[in-house]
C-alpha cells in the first residue's frame, strides 16, 4: 500500500483519530495524541485542497471514516488515490510519511509477536514495515 493510503487507513482503523476526540486512548500524552490528530487532519485537508473537497479521493476518506472496518472502502480509497496519482505528489508523501512515523511510535499501534521455529533457518514474516531478528546460533 502506498504511504498516503497506509497513513489514512492506519489512523482511521486504529481509532486514534476518533479516540483522541472521545478520550478513549490511554497511557499516551495529550501532546502525542494531538500530533497524530493534527497530522491526519493536515493530510486530509491537503488531499481536499489538491483534488477538491468533493473529489472521489476526499469522499473515499469520509466513507472509510464512516465504516473503518470495511475492506471495500479501504480498497476504494487506495484506488481513488491512485487515480489522482497522489503518491507522486512530494508534499502529500511527506505529510503521510510524517503521520506514519507518529502512528508507528504510538504505543497502542505496537504489537509484539514472538515466534519460534525449529529446524534449518525457518523465517516467516507477514504485514507491513516489519523488523525481523534472525539468530543463527546453534542450541545444544
Amino acid at each position: 500500500m502506498d504511504p498516503i493510503s497506509l497513513a489514512i487507513v492506519t489512523a482511521i482503523v486504529t481509532g486514534l483519530v476518533t479516540g483522541v476526540a472521545t478520550g478513549a486512548t490511554t497511557g499516551v500524552s495529550k501532546a502525542s495524541e494531538q500530533v497524530i490528530v493534527d497530522g491526519y487532519n493536515a493530510l486530509k485537508q491537503l488531499i481536499s485542497d489538491k483534488f477538491g473537497i468533493k473529489s472521489r479521493a476526499a469522499q473515499a476518506i469520509g466513507d472509510l471514516e464512516d465504516d473503518p472496518t470495511s475492506e471495500g472502502r479501504k480498497a476504494v480509497l487506495k484506488e481513488e488515490l491512485a487515480k489522482v496519482k497522489a503518491s507522486e505528489d512530494p508534499e502529500l508523501v511527506r505529510v503521510a510519511e510524517a503521520l506514519l512515523a507518529h502512528l508507528e511510535a504510538h504505543p497502542s499501534n505496537q504489537t509484539t509477536l514472538k515466534q519460534q521455529a525449529m529446524g534449518n533457518g525457518n523465517v516467516q514474516v507477514a504485514g507491513d514495515r516489519n523488523t525481523v531478528n534472525y539468530n543463527t546460533s546453534k542450541r545444544s
